[in-house]
């Protein structure tokens, strides 16, 4: 019984792997998360940095503006 389950599982994954390198498509179906997460982390990244840019511009204004009262 385990032989066989074994076998099946073998062919499964042979069958699968044939599929993936036969079929473009499949590929680039397979490949779409991996683009939609590294546009998500590039959107982040772009979003933390435009932040910690707003809050330095602030930071200086407010800075300027102390200095202007004394």
């Amino acid at each position: 019984m385990f032989a066989f389950i074994v076998i099946t599982m073998t062919f499964i994954v042979f069958a699968c792997a044939m599929a993936w390198l036969a079929s473009e498509a499949l590929r680039n179906w397979a490949e779409v998360p991996k683009y939609w997460m590294l546009e998500r982390e590039q959107n982040y990244e772009r979003s933390q940095r435009a932040q910690r840019r707003n809050a330095a511009l602030i930071d200086d204004e407010e800075s300027a503006a102390k200095d202007e009262t004394f």
